[in-house]
């Protein structure tokens, strides 16, 4: 993959996608990065090369034993182009695993909703 997008401006600080974007990003990060990492907050922003982009931030995740979904925190971002829903970019592997070892040490995890 290419360097980290620049963002020029955001489009729309919130919204939701297609079950199709949401379901490719799923497959990406549990395909590419690994289990433990959940893409949420969406956001539509127009890149430096002026084509729109989503971006999402990656949490790092986990079912703990009450069955629940609780995160941790943000360690990274992962971008999908909005003509065709490929993925642009995401946070390296390497840069996950750095971040999230640094939060489980510090970071109470949060419940999250079922779906966000």
């Amino acid at each position: 993959m290419e360097s980290k997008p620049k963002v020029v401006k955001v489009l729309a600080e919130h919204g939701k996608v297609s079950d199709e974007i949401d379901w490719n990003v799923y497959k990406f990060l549990m395909n590419e990065r690994g289990p433990g990492y959940t893409a949420c907050s969406p956001s539509l922003v127009e890149l430096d090369n002026g084509k729109k982009a989503i971006k999402f931030l990656i949490d790092l995740t986990a079912v703990l034993d009450d069955g629940n979904l609780y995160g941790y925190g943000i360690i990274g971002e992962i971008y999908v182009n909005f003509e065709n829903g490929e993925i642009i970019w995401a946070t390296p592997i390497e840069t996950l695993r750095e971040k999230a070892a640094e939060l489980i040490k510090i970071a109470k995890p949060q419940l999250r909703p079922k779906r966000y």
